[in-house]
């Protein structure tokens, strides 16, 4: 999103229809103003001109990456997106390699200290009311106000707390996922099944959108791999109802993508 965005005719359409993460429908036009008051464009192909072939990476967090050495393979490509937990120290950089173009993240998701290094273009993804409210909180005022579900002391949000202000993020370099692109994956490739996209589906699309050509590293889950690279946690298929996302119908448009040639899905 820009400013465009929230100019009044094109807000009053994202604010026509959609909840978070499809559309603004309910949401306060001065508030979304007020985060786009300290927000610039960052040039996304950098200072440089968009070579004529872009070769891009994206880097889920699978376990199949782990022991796969598919670092400088990856490391290679001209722009690398990764997302969520992504973890790139010394001890993983072998497997999955340390370099970010871009980081796609929501509060909860939000490992950006890992990353930060390699000055990538930050794209936030707002998935309920909280994240925007999140996003004024660190950028504006300094202060993260807590959720609703805190307010509420529910047992599972007190449980688990609630994501502070993410370190050394230069509002320069942020950008804000457009809704409209979310609603646009997933009901066009996903047929609207699951309640929305997984991070990763949304970053895949963001690089199909960009590049020339795109490898995806660590997707699909894997039952002979830990959940993640990073960790031994075992991945059990949840049920539908217990997900806001549907696993198998996001592997099986993967399984699509590549065979149609539109992406590469490196799998072992």
């Amino acid at each position: 999103m820009d400013n465009e965005d929230i100019e009044d005719d094109n807000f009053k359409k994202l604010q026509s229809k959609y909840l978070l993460p499809f559309g603004y429908k309910d949401k306060n036009k001065t508030a979304v103003r007020e985060i786009f008051s300290v927000l610039r464009d960052p040039p996304v192909w950098g200072r440089g001109r968009r070579k004529k072939c872009v070769r891009c990476a994206v880097v889920g967090t699978g376990g199949q990456l782990k022991g796969s050495r598919r670092g400088k393979e990856i490391d290679s490509h001209d722009y690398v997106f990764r997302l969520n937990h992504a973890l790139v120290g010394s001890w993983y950089v072998r497997d999955v390699g340390n370099k970010t173009s871009f980081y796609i993240f929501f509060p909860e998701s939000g490992h950006i200290q890992h990353v930060i290094k390699s000055d990538p273009i930050l794209v936030y993804i707002p998935f309920k009311d909280w994240d925007l409210a999140w996003m004024a909180g660190w950028l504006i005022r300094k202060k993260v106000p807590p959720p609703q579900c805190w307010i509420d002391k529910e047992p599972d949000c007190r449980k688990y707390g609630y994501p502070g202000e993410p370190k050394l993020v230069r509002p320069e370099r942020l950008r804000l996922a457009h809704p409209d692109f979310l609603r646009y994956v997933f009901c066009n490739y996903l047929n609207a099944t699951g309640q929305r996209p997984t991070t990763g589906v949304f970053t895949a699309f963001m690089a199909v959108h960009m590049c020339d050509q795109v490898s995806l590293y660590g997707f699909g889950f894997d039952p002979r791999y830990p959940m993640h690279y990073y960790d031994q946690d075992i991945f059990t298929e949840p049920r539908e109802n217990d997900t806001a996302h549907n696993f198998g119908n996001e592997r099986a448009l993967w399984r699509i993508l590549d065979r149609e040639n539109i992406v590469r899905w490196v799998r072992r």
